[in-house]
């Protein structure tokens, strides 16, 4: 983000089309992720459903991403690649977090190792968004996330963070259903 050095916007192209709602639920289970893994998810400040963009902490990349990073957009090949993706695949850290976002029922994560970076103090950054639905092939809609499990995880916040998380989750919920109706009535 040009005006803010410790923030960065991220676009989704045209074939990515998000609803309005799912802008929306994927800004609020950002945030309720934060709040739960506040050291390995950026938290996110705004989602435009118009311009399918967003706004999120800028965090480090370690030289594992800078590889992966430099090799998608100059095409050179320092250290192998496969080297580098395996690295992070077989990083326990990275196994872990993946474990932890699991247990919390996101269904949405990506596996792929440039999505994984680490923090100067060791935290494994997810950088990746998450989707709370999708559209399927009969009109309905699939859910990627388990409002029961994060709510159980929300009794490890602080009180002040455990009000915020069940905002989101009531607001997630209440763009859930929706978008439910409107697929109903397409």
């Amino acid at each position: 983000d040009r005006n803010n050095p410790d923030k960065v916007i991220g676009v989704f192209e045209e074939w990515e089309k998000k609803t309005p709602n799912q802008m929306k639920g994927m800004f609020y289970l950002t945030k309720i992720l934060h709040l739960l893994l506040p050291k390995n998810i950026p938290d996110m400040h705004w989602a435009g459903s118009e311009s399918r963009a967003y706004q999120s902490t800028k965090v480090e990349h370690d030289d594992r991403h800078k590889v992966l990073n430099s090799y998608v957009s100059s095409g050179k090949d320092t250290i192998s690649r496969e080297e580098v993706e395996k690295s992070i695949e077989d990083d326990s850290a990275v196994r872990e977090l993946q474990k932890e976002l699991e247990k919390l029922g996101i269904k949405s994560l990506d596996y792929a190792p440039v999505n994984y970076s680490m923090d100067s103090e060791g935290n494994i950054l997810y950088m990746d968004t998450f989707y709370v639905w999708k559209k399927t092939s009969d009109g309905g809609l699939k859910l990627f996330c388990d409002f029961d499990k994060l709510e159980l995880a929300f009794d490890s916040l602080p009180e002040e963070d455990k009000i915020k998380a069940n905002k989101y989750l009531v607001r997630l919920k209440e763009l859930y259903e929706q978008e439910k109706n409107v697929a109903k009535s397409d």
